[in-house]
């Protein structure tokens, strides 16, 4: 005899960690940079450099890479740019059963700040946030077919389930060159340059799949008008389109694929006229890719010999099924005011954001998500001492996830959800509503992944033994049976060791189920059948 087995793939998170800290530090104005005048606006990066586990923590190195925008008072030299980078090393607290080559760092910058002390001395203090989640491949094997012995009775069951099909990381590099539009003057030194990707959408394809969005670049130049260096802002809006190579994917496979965009570089070039009017972009952006396969599997569930003593081995394992996979939008606005002493506004010139996900909560009939839309509002103003600056401000959520089935509390039987929200920007417009007071409205997604986990009984394996002398003295030839509310077929053949096909044959009642109570069942041995 010999059991058929197939293989079950799921991601099991092994534990998860959060740890908050500050990055502060004071800096002095480099000897070859004119003096501060005033900041426009600063903007960072977190770059991990190093990870190790030691014993019960995870320590992670790195780096917050910084940049300043800010104004001078010098004439030839209006505007300046300050960089530079605070290394830090912090450990994560960390269960010990966690397998360790499954950790997955994300860092968040919560909060950047940039202060002026004097003209020639800033500091930079920021709230970074990381997040680890420790996860492992769990395979699980179940049994499918029995083989090899016509004694063997089988009982089957169709179980519908989602496995983990395809798991890994890819890296694409984006480059594109955007040629400055012709009212604008030549680049004589870029300044300030961002890069954001929205409206992001993905597309499964066979072997591969497809990533469609909109790179949103905002950049602040020197450019020369009227023999003077002006900071000239430029925006621009390009769509991209691409596929990335991805081995055992399929259309019909269910993705949950989380990306982000590393450490970009924005380079002026010279067009063939020899001017500086392009800007060459490359961005790699980091995907993590999982794909479900949603499968209708047929379980071995029960089995038993007429001519033997076979005890099945069962294995209590997690089942996983897709619940919800869907991209959710949902649409926030609000005004935003600058304050006293801060120059009026004039003109929008490009409006960049953060969406963050704080608090996830599960209730009956879906997922409460609150969080918050980080906003940075730059514009012109009728201050010729400082042309730009920046408006900042914060637009909150709170968004039910509809998801019906979804139960506040473990159910009975063991089943419980686990969940995935990956939020990123769609689109952002600002309205001016007087020179002190701008309306932001924006739309975010929330591409969400719930999975009911219940817990299964799989026939893991059997043990065999020849029936005892008692056994076989125990077993009549031929007994009547009297069929009690709640009983089944394979309950009762298998407690009498005789085959369904012989409870069939002898008794018409058992054609189909359920056997009404109170019918008599004729039970007859194999044996006493030939004989």
């Amino acid at each position: 005899m010999e059991l058929l087995k197939k293989h079950i793939h799921r991601n099991q998170v092994c534990c998860r960690s959060t740890m908050q800290f500050t990055i502060d530090d004071d800096f002095n104005v480099p000897d070859a940079k004119p003096d501060l005048s005033s900041l426009i606006t600063a903007r960072g990066s977190i770059r991990i450099t190093e990870e190790r586990s030691g014993g019960s923590r995870y320590y992670v190195k790195g780096e917050l890479c910084y940049q300043i925008l800010y104004v001078t008072d010098e004439q030839e030299q209006p505007f300046e740019v300050l960089e530079g980078a605070i290394p830090f090393e912090e450990g994560i607290h960390m269960e010990e059963a966690c397998d360790r080559e499954g950790v997955r760092v994300q860092a968040v910058l919560e909060d950047l700040s940039a202060n002026m002390i004097h003209s020639r001395k800033y500091s930079v203090k920021c709230l970074l946030r990381l997040n680890l989640t420790a996860t492992r491949l769990a395979e699980e094997e179940a049994a499918v077919q029995v083989q090899g012995d016509q004694s063997v009775q089988a009982r089957y069951e169709e179980v519908g389930m989602s496995s983990l099909s395809v798991c890994q990381k890819e890296t694409y590099r984006l480059r594109e060159s955007i040629l400055l539009s012709s009212g604008k003057p030549e680049i004589e030194r870029l300044l300030y340059a961002c890069l954001e990707l929205r409206n992001v959408e993905f597309r499964m394809l066979t072997d591969a799949f497809q990533m469609k969005g909109e790179i949103q670049l905002f950049a602040i130049y020197e450019g020369e008008s009227d023999a003077v260096l002006v900071a000239v802002p430029y925006e621009q809006e390009i769509p991209v389109s691409f596929s990335v190579a991805v081995s055992g994917i399929t259309e019909e496979m269910i993705p949950n694929i989380s990306w982000k965009l590393g450490d970009y570089t924005i380079t002026p070039q010279s067009d063939n006229d020899g001017q500086t009017r392009i800007l060459e972009i490359e961005a790699p952006i980091e995907f993590t890719v999982l794909a479900y396969e949603e499968q209708e599997m047929e379980l071995l569930r029960d089995l038993y010999s007429t001519e033997k003593n076979l005890q099945p081995i069962v294995k209590e394992s997690i089942c996983e099924n897709v619940c919800v996979k869907n991209h959710g939008k949902i649409r926030i606005s609000d005004r935003l005011q600058i304050q006293e002493g801060v120059p009026r506004i004039v003109r929008d010139l490009h409006t960049c954001g953060d969406v963050k996900v704080d608090v996830i909560t599960v209730e009956d009939g879906g997922l409460i998500v609150e969080g918050a839309l980080d906003l940075c509002i730059f514009y012109q103003t009728g201050d010729s001492k400082r042309p730009i600056a920046v408006l900042e401000g914060q637009i909150p959520f709170r968004e039910k996830l509809e998801v019906p089935e979804m139960k506040a509390q473990k159910e009975k039987d063991g089943s419980g959800y686990s969940y995935e929200i990956l939020p990123s920007i769609d689109q952002i417009a600002t309205v001016l509503l007087d020179a002190q007071e701008a309306e932001v409205k924006a739309a975010i997604s929330l591409d969400t992944l719930v999975m009911q986990q219940k817990t299964e009984q799989f026939l893991a394996d059997v043990e065999e033994a020849p029936f005892s002398e008692e056994e076989i003295m125990a077993q009549p030839a031929v007994s009547c049976y009297f069929v009690k509310k709640g009983d089944q077929l394979w309950d009762i053949a298998k407690a009498h060791g005789v085959s369904l096909e012989q409870v069939r044959r002898y008794n018409e009642n058992a054609s189909s189920e359920p056997v009404p109570p109170g019918s008599r069942l004729l039970l007859v041995k194999e044996t006493a059948g030939k004989d």
